[in-house]
């Protein structure tokens, strides 16, 4: 009888303490986020050089700020394909050691198949998981 009151007084505190254990789900509070999201990405600059038909060749990115709020992680960042081309991190993975606003370069790839506006949407990916966090987007003007 002894025997049968430990086991249920152990099983007990077993279910207490699992119970009591801290919810490890991520809110919104503690996710880096991309400056402006869900809006117009924040600082966006650009450089190189956009013309019709002319395949990037390194020199076309565009700079925006990750709000950095958990560190140490590493982060991807990239656009849909939008006439032609992208923009994205995944190549050099981004592992952020600090917190705070920090810029982080985009690089291009591909052609632009025609001229004109053209509206990107960036998304930001924890580098473990396909889900998404954050985005923001930006125009571009190809000539």
């Amino acid at each position: 009888m002894l025997h049968c009151v430990r086991l249920l007084v152990i099983s007990i505190v077993v279910t207490s303490i699992i119970s009591c254990k801290k919810n490890s789900t991520t809110t919104s509070l503690d996710v880096n986020t991309l400056g402006g999201s869900p809006g117009s990405c924040t600082s966006s600059t650009f450089a190189g050089i956009y013309t019709k038909g002319v395949s990037f060749n390194g020199s076309q990115t565009v700079t925006i700020q990750v709000n950095v709020k958990v560190a140490p992680t590493s982060i991807i960042i990239s656009t849909p394909i939008v006439n032609g081309v992208f923009f994205s991190n995944s190549s050099t993975q981004s592992t952020f050691t600090t917190l705070g606003v920090q810029n982080i370069v985009l690089a291009g790839q591909g052609t632009p198949s025609n001229s004109g506006t053209y509206n990107f949407t960036v998304t930001l990916y924890r580098s473990f998981s396909s889900n998404d966090i954050s985005s923001c987007s930006f125009s571009l003007n190809f000539n």
